[in-house]
């Protein structure tokens, strides 16, 4: 058991045999050592409601994984959230997004509970916990920190992170028979950002300014087409989740049609809870149309969206794509092998750390403290997987750290 987060290139399964991974390993996490592997129990501080009667979560069709009680701590803290998570898909790899399925409804049982059962704002905080308390391989860090699918082509985005437009408007020259017509297309005309936040009364919003200041309307078409923050704002008005979804297929850079159309754009899909915001993405992805519990927009023209999260890369704030990895910041200024020395050992060229809030009575860190806790490796890099730790996805708040010397 080691007390900083660790890269591990071997780690038990179900059937017996290790998987090579890479998985990283959370703090204080005790690794199995053999089958039958028991569940694996996480407890969450600073999250318990007013009353706790009848707060619990048991599995259910949807969650085979994840169950909710509650504990008092010996040193008469508050009740802390206890969440064990069974070993069936836990340490089954194949099965990872069995696990992820149950988390979603976990997420959705949690906000079911009856009001007072959990503090304002809770369930972020407990998802958040649970995604980095898992021993998860690389390609499950995403999804389950950010609802991040690969499959069908979305990602949620949170209070924190910024919103990159990257817009495409048409440029039109001439007809089509003249020359210049040749060069009617999309063409890039600017980037915008909007920084994300929770609003007072638990909706999104993407200007802190805006927010306090709004006091107007858009009337919208079907789909609601934005071109900008104020439509931005007024669309997500009585949202409190959007996730970004990108279609399947996207025009080129010359096809035009007479009306703008969702379908070829990715979009921004609002819905007010977790419930609703999961059947309007089903809805969504599977016929085009989000039902009566979400509402889609997109931006006017052919933009590119994605998502930005906040590292500290040598001490400085530097925004960063999601699915930015390691290797990609080292390689802004370095050009390092896989073997290359890390962390703590002597000659180590980088470092990082992640923040994590201590789950057990170790005294390192702190009971109940959120603290940046140093990312170490334990075993060789397998080259059957072909990733490294520098393969690792970063995450919002990751420290980066290298040094220089002039001697």
């Amino acid at each position: 058991m080691a007390n900083t987060f660790t890269i591990s290139t071997s780690l038990l399964t179900n059937s017996g045999s290790t998987d090579p991974g890479p998985y990283i390993l959370p703090p204080n996490y005790v690794a199995p050592a053999s089958t039958p592997i028991s569940a694996l129990t996480i407890l969450i501080p600073s999250v318990a409601g007013s009353s706790l009667t009848g707060c619990t979560v048991q599995p259910s069709i949807q969650n085979t994984d994840f169950t909710l009680s509650w504990v008092k701590p010996a040193n008469k803290l508050p009740p802390v959230a206890q969440v064990s998570v069974a070993p069936t898909n836990l340490y089954t790899p194949a099965n990872l997004g069995l696990l992820w399925q149950s988390f979603i409804a976990f997420k959705q049982q949690l906000e079911q509970l009856t009001a007072g059962c959990l503090a304002p704002g809770a369930i972020p905080v407990i998802s958040n916990r649970i995604a980095t308390n898992l021993p998860l391989s690389y390609n499950w860090i995403l999804p389950f920190a950010y609802g991040f699918s690969s499959d069908s082509r979305y990602v949620d985005l949170y209070p924190g992170m910024t919103l990159v437009v990257d817009y495409g408007s048409y440029q039109y020259l001439g007809p089509a028979t003249v020359a210049a017509g040749k060069r009617n297309a999309y063409a890039g005309v600017g980037t915008s950002r909007f920084r994300l936040r929770r609003r007072s009364d638990g909706t999104v919003g993407f200007n802190a300014f805006m927010d306090v200041a709004r006091s107007f309307g858009v009337t919208f078409a079907s789909p609601n087409q934005v071109a900008g923050l104020c439509d931005l704002e007024a669309a997500g008005a009585t949202a409190n989740y959007v996730r970004l979804i990108y279609p399947s297929s996207m025009s080129n850079t010359t096809d035009t049609s007479s009306l703008p159309s969702a379908t070829q754009n990715p979009v921004l899909l609002f819905a007010s809870s977790i419930v609703n915001l999961e059947k309007a993405t089903g809805n969504y992805v599977t016929n085009g149309d989000p039902g009566s519990e979400g509402t889609v927009v997109f931006f006017s023209g052919r933009a590119a969206i994605y998502p930005e999260i906040n590292i500290t890369l040598n001490g400085v704030a530097t925004p960063i794509p999601i699915g930015t990895t390691l290797a990609d910041v080292a390689a802004t200024q370095l050009n390092l092998s896989i073997i290359d020395n890390w962390g703590s050992a002597a000659g180590a060229a980088v470092s990082m750390a992640r923040w994590s809030q201590n789950m057990t009575n170790q005294n390192n860190p702190p009971f109940n403290v959120l603290t940046s806790v140093p990312l170490t490796i334990q075993g060789s890099i397998s080259s059957s997987t072909g990733l490294s730790q520098w393969d690792m996805p970063l995450l919002a708040g990751d420290s980066v750290q290298w040094t220089t010397s002039l001697t």
